[in-house]
């Protein structure tokens, strides 16, 4: 929804702000994680409180999504027609639509042709298998580097700003220099570090340090996924409603048919 008002240039930095919400809500779950393990009852556990404190919490955010944001210009509610237009105007050089749910068969079929599609789909998965490993697993690596539960909650407070970080700074970049490939690739060497130092230091008391610092460094790997739903965006046209899928959802992003008149390639 953030590439509908938004020209080639501001998608980067622009889906970057929303994405920013996995580091914000790292830091605020292993604070709040940090808390309730302070809470004592024979009734419920700590982290029984916590799903039902934070699981509350999503229910009322998603409804209040559900109901006053949009999904395109022309759904605004709160834009005069003559705003509306203005809108769409900017987005002319786009060359990628406003939207149309209309399934047409050939464009499905040209998206499974577009090497493009497999390529980002490969860039996506190949990187983010190993990220999303570590990230649902880690507070049981940190755990396991020696760290009592409550140390461990704490202990997750630098992978979200990492996260942050790394977010903030390379869709700034891409949007800035239009250059999202370059940013990808930056973004990886330090993940990729960071794996190294979690594979091969050994899990002593001497190298805890080390092995912190490469699980925060793996964090750096999640900041690429912004990156590639704003080069879907900018090279794929058209508008796929979401269906029952086996594959990763990260997948269906890339599986948009792109229009017959597919807008120029940005890097």
């Amino acid at each position: 929804m953030s590439q509908h008002p938004s020209q080639r240039s501001e998608q980067p930095w622009r889906v970057g702000l929303w994405y920013i919400g996995v580091g914000v809500g790292t830091i605020i779950g292993s604070l709040m994680s940090f808390g309730f393990q302070h809470y004592e009852s024979d009734a419920f556990t700590s982290w029984q409180i916590l799903f039902l404190v934070v699981g509350l919490i999503t229910i009322s955010v998603g409804l209040l999504v559900l109901w006053f944001l949009p999904d395109s210009p022309m759904r605004c509610t709160f834009l005069s027609r003559d705003e509306k237009i203005w809108t769409i105007e900017r987005l002319r050089a786009n060359q990628t639509g406003i939207e149309n749910k209309t399934v047409k068969p050939e464009q499905i079929l040209e998206c499974f042709m577009d090497p493009q599609t497999w390529l980002l789909s490969l860039t996506m998965i190949s990187s983010n298998v190993p990220n999303g490993a570590v990230s649902s697993f880690q507070a049981t690596i940190i755990r396991g580097f020696g760290y009592d539960s409550k140390t461990t909650a704490l202990l997750q407070l630098p992978s979200g700003a990492v996260s942050i970080v790394s977010v903030l700074i390379a869709t700034w970049l891409a949007g800035r220099f239009e250059q999202r490939g370059l940013n990808v690739v930056a973004l990886l060497l330090p993940g990729i570090l960071g794996g190294c130092l979690l594979a091969f230091l050994p899990n002593t008391d001497q190298y805890k340090i080390g092995l912190l610092i490469g699980n925060y460094l793996t964090n750096c790997i999640g900041a690429t996924i912004p990156l590639v739903y704003s080069w879907v965006g900018a090279n794929y046209s058209g508008h796929t409603k979401k269906v029952g899928d086996p594959h990763p959802a990260q997948t269906q992003q890339f599986l948009q048919e792109p229009h017959a008149n597919s807008p120029p390639r940005q890097r």
